[in-house]
């Protein structure tokens, strides 16, 4: 059952992030159509029109909510996973020359259930990769290899896993996107 959620899970963010799955061996690829220019999603009626305010709001002092959330500055974790981490690994499938964070998350959240446990248990593997230390399934190690050891502190190498907890899980303790 865990086999066919994952592989759910995993299909559905290809989904998201490509537009298709791809093809089984022996099956042709979806075609993709190409943006359409007439589209059937009604367009907003002209701004100006549409927004009416009350007389005592100031408008002009106001920011879109897109611009406050896009001024938030990435977690330590995040700038260190984004620092450390992306050269090999993706954030969502497809995987680059390692496993998407997701899918890590995904495999050590079955076995350490507690954020501290997950890190500490992402710390362990990272600092000295053996197959016996990894939550990974053995096809993700027979097609990655094992990860080369890194020689980065211990305290940011927890760090970047409580941020994948924190971005991939979703009470009570099961991966999912919050």
């Amino acid at each position: 059952m865990r086999r066919v959620w994952g592989s759910l899970i995993l299909v559905l963010l290809w989904g998201l992030c490509l537009g298709t799955p791809p093809a089984a061996e022996g099956e042709e690829p979806l075609a993709q159509k190409p943006p359409d220019s007439q589209s059937s999603v009604q367009q907003p009626p002209d701004a100006k029109a549409s927004t009416q305010q009350p007389p005592d709001t100031k408008a002009s002092t106001q920011q879109p909510i897109e611009a406050k959330a896009s001024e938030q500055k990435p977690s330590r974790g995040e700038e260190l996973w984004q620092a450390r981490c992306t050269p090999c690994h993706s954030l969502y499938p497809p995987p680059k020359n390692a496993p998407p964070g997701f899918g890590i998350v995904m495999h050590y959240s079955e076995r350490y259930r507690e954020r501290e446990q997950f890190a500490e248990a992402v710390a362990r593997f990272v600092l000295a990769p053996a197959k016996d230390k990894s939550a990974m399934p053995p096809h993700a190690i027979e097609r990655f290899g094992l990860m080369p050891g890194v020689a980065y502190p211990e305290g940011e190498i927890r760090e970047i896993a409580r941020w994948l907890w924190d971005t991939f899980t979703a009470p009570p303790g099961r991966p999912g996107p919050r």
